[in-house]
């Protein structure tokens, strides 16, 4: 039975994931405090997803710390 490739068709165009988050929260975790870090930064652990308004107003208002290796709080515009 030849369906001609119609049948990958028929659905339409699958839809996109979202994009993947840009910033992250990691819990406080023996000694070290909780901080703000960029997503893919490979010093944090398990984070906590964050949009950029969230993690502005955890650096800014929570004032959690952000990560000295990523440096959020840098790339967000964020000056002490």
């Amino acid at each position: 039975m030849d369906t001609g490739g119609r049948g990958a068709r028929r659905g339409g165009c699958l839809p996109r994931a979202p994009p993947p988050p840009q910033w992250g929260y990691s819990h406080a975790r023996g000694d070290k405090p909780p901080t703000v870090h960029a997503w893919d930064c490979g010093m944090s652990g398990p984070k906590k997803p964050l949009t950029r308004d969230q993690a502005l107003r955890a650096l800014t208002s929570d004032q959690i710390p952000p990560c000295v290796y990523c440096t959020p709080d840098r790339h967000l515009g964020v000056l002490e």
